[in-house]
């Protein structure tokens, strides 16, 4: 489970990363324009006014944005394209399936389950641990299927490739409660 915990972490710090760099870079930006007719306006009167300083900051800024965004971007994609096959297989107990969700090629949620095609569409499922962590996991069509929602089940897994579900119906549902995106 700590490699579970782990690669939420990773998930949630990449979403921060590139949260934070788009806020910065429009602050960076709304300085760099809006200080940046105060700053022509100051270097007039000489080359350090305190407009072109704050000019400056803007444009600060606006680069540590565009760094943490980038910084976002590639923490993503180096944990998004790890390949589940360079992972251990690893087992955890006393999962909470949340929902599960297929998605077409085309970036729309298919709410028919008959409607999947299993070569081209994206199959995910949400589990809650026990500590009350959530993530998402891909899967394939047979275990997508076979992986009820509201159900406690041990989970087999590489990385974020969810590879087996298998229900425990003797296990006490814990309470998990509702998380607003």
């Amino acid at each position: 489970m700590a490699d579970l915990q782990q690669i939420a972490r990773q998930q949630n710090r990449a979403w921060l990363l590139i949260s934070v760099g788009i806020v910065g870079i429009g602050v960076g930006f709304a300085l760099f324009v809006l200080l940046g007719a105060a700053s022509i306006g100051a270097s007039m009167s000489g080359p350090e006014g305190p407009s072109t300083k704050a000019f400056y900051v803007g444009v600060l800024v606006g680069l540590l944005g565009l760094a943490a965004f980038i910084a976002g971007l590639v923490e993503g994609i180096r944990n998004g394209f790890s390949r589940p096959g360079r992972m251990p297989e690893r087992r955890v107990d006393n999962v909470f399936i949340v929902g599960k969700t297929a998605i077409s090629k085309a970036g729309y949620p298919i709410m028919d389950y008959d409607m999947i095609d299993a070569t081209q569409d994206q199959l995910l499922v949400r589990i809650a641990l026990s500590d009350g962590t959530r993530m998402e996991m891909k899967t394939s069509f047979p275990v997508f299927m076979n992986t009820p929602e509201g159900m406690v089940g041990n989970i087999v897994h590489q990385g974020t490739w969810l590879s087996q579900f298998t229900p425990n119906p003797q296990a006490e549902r814990p309470y998990v409660p509702p998380q607003v995106y």
